[in-house]
C-alpha cells in the first residue's frame, strides 16, 4: 500500500525474499515494511504513485485488463477514457503509448456511420467499426505507436470480430495490420510487416490468416470461433526481425501461436472492417469490436520495479 507521501508498506509472503527484505518468511501488516523509491535508485523526491498486488511474474492486474476484469497500467479502454464520454471520432487520443485515432482511409460507400462506441459486444464497451454493404465500403480506424514497437515489447489488443460472412466468392472480411503509418492503408492496399485476417474469398471455413515476410500462414483459428465472445492477440517483437504471435479466443477454444519474420518497422496499428451489411451499433454478428489496446512494457517516464508480490510505479518528479 501506498501513504499520502508516496511511501510504499509492505506486507505479506516474503518466499526468496520476494519483498526485498533478508529472512522472515512473511511481513505483518501490523509491521509493515517501508519502501522510498529513492532506495531503489530513483531520484531524491521521486515518490510511488501506484501499487498493483498479485505476482509480478503473472502481471496480476497489469496488463490483463478484459481477462482479470481490472483495468491495465498501459491499456487504453473506450470504457474507462473520459476522451471518449461523447462518442468516437478521428483525432481523439487518451490513454498513455499511442497517438490520435485516424480514420483516413475509411470508404463511405454507401454513405452511413462507419464509426463509433457501442456496449452490446460481449466484451462490453467497445470502439466499434461498421460497414454498410456486402460489395462496397470499409471501415478504417488506426493510430500511432509512440515511439513504434521495439523488441522486447508486447503490442496487445482485444477484440470481437463479425461472426457473418459475405460469402466464399466475395473480396471481403477484415484485418489488423501492423505497419510503418505514417496513416491507414487505404482499401486494397495490404502491405504490413504483419497482417492478420480473415478474408472470404475460397475461405469457405472463415479462417484467420497471418502474413509476414515469408509469406501467408492460415491459422486452425476460425472467425466464428473468435467471434462468439472475442479474442485476445498478443505480438512481441522478440528481436529487430522476429517476432511471436498469439491469438487466444476468449471462449475457451484453444490458443495459436506462431512465430517468424517481419519486414520493416511497426509503427502503426490499423484496423480494418469490410465485410457485410451492419444492422446498426448494437449489431454485434457484423460489426468488429475493439474492447482495448495495451504496449508492455511502455518506454515512458513512468517506472515499474517488481518485488515479488508487489508492482510498484514511481514519477519522476520535474524540477
Amino acid at each position: 500500500m501506498l501513504d499520502v507521501d508516496g511511501i510504499a508498506w509492505m506486507f505479506g509472503r516474503n518466499q526468496a525474499s520476494a519483498l526485498g527484505v533478508s529472512g522472515p518468511e512473511y511481513i505483518s501488516e501490523n509491521a509493515p515494511s517501508r519502501l522510498r523509491a529513492a532506495e531503489l535508485g530513483a531520484p531524491k523526491g521521486t515518490r510511488f504513485v501506484q501499487a498493483t498486488l498479485g505476482g509480478w511474474d503473472h502481471h496480476s492486474g497489469i496488463y490483463t485488463k478484459p481477462a482479470a476484469g481490472v483495468s491495465s497500467l498501459y491499456t487504453q479502454c473506450a470504457q474507462f477514457d473520459p476522451a471518449y464520454a461523447g462518442g468516437w471520432s478521428a483525432g481523439q487520443n487518451g490513454g498513455y503509448g499511442f497517438g490520435a485515432w485516424s480514420f483516413n482511409g475509411t470508404d463511405p460507400t454507401p454513405a452511413g456511420q462507419y464509426q463509433g462506441i457501442s456496449g452490446s459486444s460481449a466484451l462490453g464497451t467497445s470502439w466499434t467499426l461498421l460497414s454498410h454493404s456486402t460489395s462496397s465500403g470499409l471501415a478504417n480506424a488506426g493510430r500511432a505507436i509512440n515511439g513504434g514497437l521495439n523488441p522486447g515489447q508486447t503490442f496487445e489488443t482485444v477484440i470481437q470480430n463479425p461472426t457473418t460472412t459475405a460469402g466464399p466468392y466475395t473480396y471481403r472480411g477484415f484485418d489488423i495490420l501492423f505497419t510503418s503509418g505514417p496513416d491507414n492503408n487505404g482499401p486494397g492496399v495490404n502491405t504490413a510487416s504483419l497482417r492478420a485476417q480473415v478474408f472470404d474469398y475460397f475461405n469457405y471455413s472463415q479462417s484467420w490468416g497471418v502474413v509476414d515476410a515469408s509469406g501467408s500462414t492460415k491459422t486452425p483459428l476460425t472467425g466464428p470461433t473468435t467471434g462468439a465472445a472475442g479474442m485476445k492477440l498478443d505480438l512481441t517483437l522478440t528481436s529487430a526481425t522476429t517476432y511471436w504471435l498469439t491469438m487466444t479466443p476468449l471462449n475457451g477454444a484453444t490458443a495459436y501461436s506462431q512465430g517468424g519474420t517481419y519486414a520493416g518497422p511497426i509503427d502503426w496499428v490499423d484496423f480494418r472492417l469490410y465485410n457485410t451489411a451492419s444492422g446498426g451499433l448494437n449489431d454485434t454478428a457484423n460489426n468488429f469490436e475493439i474492447s482495448s489496446l495495451t504496449i508492455a512494457p511502455e518506454p515512458s517516464t513512468l517506472a515499474f520495479i517488481g518485488l515479488g508480490s508487489a508492482a510498484l510505479m514511481f514519477l519522476r518528479r520535474r524540477k
